[in-house]
């Protein structure tokens, strides 16, 4: 008896790309953001970005792409990117400020100059 085998097809599409400048650790300068296109799932994101460093693991690793949707406020204990005085970071949001999941690194006290530029809402499989 023969068993048909079928694979699902994932459909990809082109994102933009924004290199491994999400800062899981002391920041990264946002001037001039180096963009480029890759492919990947579809996925309900606005673009991909990759991380830096290692103030979020266990849950977010340097090199991993994340899918980041573009949003005006997220809720405490989500995380997201956001910038501070042009550097750009991936962060857990708190009550308080920013918060580094590895705790090898101070949380980021909150302040005005915290912006938030939008919700990590998964992690591009590879």
């Amino acid at each position: 008896m023969d068993v048909e085998v079928s694979e699902e097809i994932v459909p990809l599409r082109l994102w933009a790309y924004y290199g491994k400048i999400a800062c899981a650790g002391t920041g990264f300068i946002f001037d001039d953001i180096p963009t480029d296109t890759i492919e990947a799932p579809d996925a309900n994101a606005d673009f991909i970005i990759g991380v830096n460093g290692d103030s979020m693991e266990p849950d977010y690793s340097d090199g991993e792409k994340l899918y980041i949707k573009k949003v005006d406020c997220i809720n405490p204990r989500e995380v997201g990117i956001f910038t501070i005085n042009n550097e750009c970071f991936l962060k857990e949001y708190g009550k308080d400020g920013l918060v580094s999941r590895n705790k090898k690194y101070d949380d980021i006290p909150g302040n005005e100059d915290v912006r938030l530029i939008g919700k990590v809402v998964g992690k591009v499989e590879e």
